[in-house]
């Protein structure tokens, strides 16, 4: 289990990085902004629907099954991918320039030096890291401890994602009516609710 999940997490990373770098070679800079809003649309309508589907299926075929279907999923997206053909344009490089811990560090020093990017480096980290630590217990503690069914799990879940359908939906407008500091309270504002509404568990444990 360990190494599957160091794999998946592995080629998930590569994925993103890949994924999001490929978005404005199909859609072309005018319609980027768009197509972001309309591909964050899609993960959010699939967090809404994919848990409680998965809690569904987890409760009727058992988990392993449900793993299974997971996989086919997957193989049908790949395939739907493949079909997506673009003339990317392909800048060629100096072989002196094929330094990968060079490149690397300029990165680094892009992102660093741009106090906006450091921010939000910033709390890209904090949010993965708090994030994935919730995700180590947070099931082994609402089945085992609260006794939750797998259907009620996969429907919090899908509850919590109506939350990213309503942002993305709104964000192009937003972005343009309101100023920059107003948009960053909201951020904030936003993550300090989804932060509280996970305390909320415990709240249910002392309930019961």
């Amino acid at each position: 289990m360990y190494v599957v999940a160091f794999m998946s997490g592995s080629l998930g990373t590569f994925f993103d990085a890949t994924f999001w770098a490929f978005v404005p070679a199909v859609v072309g800079k005018e319609s980027l902004e768009s197509a972001n809003a309309r591909i964050v649309s899609s993960q959010s309508a699939a967090q809404v629907a994919g848990p409680g589907i998965g809690g569904v299926l987890v409760a009727l075929i058992t988990a392993p099954f449900a793993f299974a279907v997971n996989g086919f999923s997957y193989l049908f997206s790949s395939y739907q991918l493949s079909k997506i053909h673009v003339n990317e344009i392909v800048h060629k490089r100096e072989e002196s320039d094929k330094d990968t811990w060079k490149e690397m560090s300029l990165c680094f020093k892009i992102i660093f030096d741009n106090p906006v990017l450091r921010t939000l480096l910033e709390e890209a980290l904090t949010y993965n890291i708090f994030y994935q630590m919730v995700m180590a217990v947070f099931f082994i503690y609402t089945a085992v401890q609260l006794h939750l069914s797998p259907y009620v799990i996969g429907f919090a879940f899908s509850a919590g994602g109506l939350g990213a359908v309503r942002g993305s939906i709104l964000a192009p407008g937003l972005a343009r009516r309101i100023d920059l500091v107003e948009h960053w309270f909201q951020l904030c504002f936003s993550g300090i609710q989804y932060g509280l509404c996970w305390s909320l568990l415990r709240m249910v444990e002392l309930w019961r």
